[in-house]
């Protein structure tokens, strides 16, 4: 057999050209057609171009039916809005080609998108459509399987581990996560529907779990830009309406001894009156401006305590006046402001 560049050229091929193969189930060299060998080409490798088509559903439940291709395929989707659901049918199984590969994208959000695989079986298919997002498959024969090879719409994850956070679409963080060692308890968001309101709330396996959002530094945490009242701390209330407000532990002024007549200060309400020779004349607030105030008032000498107006219901009821407490050693009186007068409530 001579050797190949001994052989007469040949300036043009045809389809029954023949060339030398080797056969490794036959065990000896063969001879193969220009034609068979052109055929093996288009059934084993893909085309580099891409064929382009262009689809606009009008309608949510829309399918586009890819059909039989023999190149490769670059789908766009132009929905006319944000569908509820949507489906691509790939091409028959019988049709497609080893490394065959098909893009999408898409210009509007599909809230369900289904990948009927037609035969074949499709890997990570996706499960919806972001606005402006897209997918790659490529095809293999062997398996008859397309695989999603690259993607940027929203996937459905049953869970995930985050090892650092998520950062916006600039990069910059967004969310960062801190990892605790033998963790039982988490944070769980839902959404709502119509007219309800979504959720942010403790769980796990703890019985009884606290939701603690802490600021740093001087911040404080705020609900609608207003700082949410806490039940310690020094805090300022500004416009801030009390209805049936029930408080507890309220603590009062230490006794503040009156040796003369006197007229009833701020922050005094438990006082102790020691005048000598002579009935006490005290002088109570109108009672309007001390609406709900307590005070209360109780004697050392033998002598009588009288308000300085007409202003105090006796304990027995009846017309106001005067008389607070009679001239013994040791009486007292609490007297509570109803906004009008002062009203004896107790005493001896």
């Amino acid at each position: 057999m001579p050797y190949i560049n001994q052989l007469p050229a040949l300036d043009q091929l045809s389809g029954g050209d023949q060339l030398p193969v080797y056969s490794p189930v036959n065990g000896d060299a063969r001879r193969v057609s220009i034609t068979a060998l052109l055929e093996f080409f288009q059934g084993n490798f893909a085309d580099p171009n891409y064929l382009t088509i262009i689809n606009a559903p009008t309608n949510s439940g829309f399918n586009i039916q890819i059909g039989a291709q023999t190149q490769n395929l670059f789908l766009i989707i132009n929905p006319t809005g944000t569908f509820a659901a949507g489906t691509i049918t790939l091409p028959p199984v019988a049709s497609c080609f080893d490394g065959q590969k098909i893009v999408v994208a898409c210009s509007q959000v599909i809230n369900a998108l289904t990948i009927t695989p037609n035969g074949s079986t499709v890997i990570g298919a996706p499960s919806l459509f972001s606005a402006g997002g897209f997918f790659a498959l490529r095809f293999n024969a062997l398996q008859s399987s397309w695989y999603t090879v690259s993607a940027n719409q929203v996937s459905t994850f049953a869970s995930m581990t985050l090892t650092g956070g998520i950062n916006d679409v600039n990069g910059n963080e967004l969310l960062r996560v801190t990892a605790t060692a033998s963790a039982v308890n988490e944070i769980t968001v839902a959404n709502a529907a119509a007219a309800g309101a979504p959720t942010i709330s403790a769980t796990g396996n703890d019985t009884n779990i606290s939701l603690n959002l802490v600021g740093k530094g001087t911040g404080v945490v705020q609900a609608g830009g207003v700082p949410v009242v806490t039940t310690t701390g020094a805090q300022t209330l500004t416009s801030k309406t009390l209805t049936a407000p029930i408080t507890t532990g309220l603590r009062r002024a230490s006794p503040v001894t009156k040796t003369a007549d006197f007229t009833l200060a701020d922050g005094e309400d438990y006082l102790i009156n020691n005048k000598a020779g002579s009935a006490c004349v005290v002088t109570l607030p109108a009672a309007g401006s001390y609406n709900g105030r307590v005070v209360t008032i109780k004697t050392i000498q033998a002598q009588s305590v009288n308000s300085a107006s007409a202003n105090v219901i006796p304990r027995a009821g009846g017309a106001a006046g005067t008389a607070i407490l009679t001239g013994t050693a040791g009486n007292w009186a609490t007297l509570v402001s109803n906004g009008t007068n002062w009203e004896i409530m107790a005493g001896s």
